[in-house]
């Protein structure tokens, strides 16, 4: 099965949705968390290519050592909207930030 690709942007209009969640590992990182949508927040991540995932996938890196190595996109997202509930989910590849710091969003 070859999976969709997406904007962020493209999957918020099409959602009608208000925010995303991003998650983040290296120097500096604060742990999953939402972002609301703004035009703002869409000239920095509207572009940011989106694959289709599945809710069992890995949120984190392999080489990940911290407390979450072992989430899945769906726990995150459980985490960071206690009622979140879908069959269709995306997530970026991860994407370079400075000092070592990296992110990644799941839609």
């Amino acid at each position: 099965m070859k999976k969709t690709q997406k904007t962020l942007r493209e999957l918020v209009d099409d959602a009608g949705a208000n925010g995303f969640i991003l998650i983040d590992d290296g120097n500096g990182s604060a742990g999953p968390g939402w972002i609301d949508w703004s035009d703002e927040i869409d000239a920095v991540y509207g572009n940011t290519i989106m694959m289709q995932a599945n809710t069992t996938d890995k949120a984190y890196e392999q080489n990940n050592d911290g407390y979450d190595s072992d989430k899945t996109v769906g726990d995150v997202a459980k985490y960071v909207v206690r009622d979140y509930s879908t069959d269709e989910m995306y997530a970026s590849d991860w994407i370079a930030g400075d000092n070592g710091y990296t992110y990644r969003i799941i839609f």
